[in-house]
Parts: C-alpha cells; sequence; structure tokens
C-alpha cells in the first residue's frame, strides 16, 4: 500500500470482532472511512494527553510559586509573633518589679 505524503506513517492495530464492527458503524455514521475516523480519534486522545500534561505542569507550577510566598508571609508572622511574646514577657517582668514581687 502507497503511503500518501501527509502521512507517511502507518501502524497496524489487532482489533477484536466488535470493535471492528463498531468502528465500521461509527464510520458509516460520520460518513468518514475507519481509517480516517481511527487516525481523528487518536489524534483527540493524544491532545487530550497533552493538555493533561499540560496542565499538570501548570498546577505544580502554580503550587510551588504560592507555597514559596506563603513561605515569605509565614516567617514575617513567626517573627511579629516572636516579637509579641517577648514584648509581654519584658511587660509581665518590669510589671512584676514595680508591685515588689521577686
Amino acid at each position: 500500500m502507497a503511503r500518501t505524503t501527509r502521512f507517511p506513517e502507518a501502524i497496524n492495530i489487532p482489533v477484536t470482532t466488535d470493535m471492528k464492527r463498531r468502528l465500521k458503524s461509527a464510520a458509516s455514521k460520520q460518513k468518514k472511512d475507519v481509517t480516517g475516523l481511527v487516525r481523528e480519534m487518536l489524534q483527540r486522545a493524544l491532545d487530550e494527553d497533552a493538555a493533561v500534561d499540560g496542565l499538570d505542569v501548570v498546577t505544580s507550577t502554580v503550587r510551588r510559586t504560592v507555597r514559596s510566598e506563603l513561605k515569605i508571609t509565614e516567617n514575617r508572622l513567626a517573627k511579629i509573633a516572636a516579637k509579641a511574646a517577648h514584648a509581654a514577657a519584658v511587660y509581665e517582668r518590669c510589671r512584676g518589679e514595680g508591685s515588689g514581687a521577686p
């Protein structure tokens, strides 16, 4: 079978009798040949897979960026809490010294 320049490669895929019947039926309904229908199905599946992979990359990048930005805020809040605790301790100590308590 001669290959066209548009589709220079070919693959052979074993299928069940039922799959072949269903492919022929679907192709007939869509007024396409089985080869064209299978090619479109493969292309759609590959495109969907690529989109999912792309989404995974975007999701992980967003998560990494958010985590990094939140870390900055966490560190700032920890420093503020430490200063507040220190200030409270100093206040209590000063308050105790002024009342004559040991």
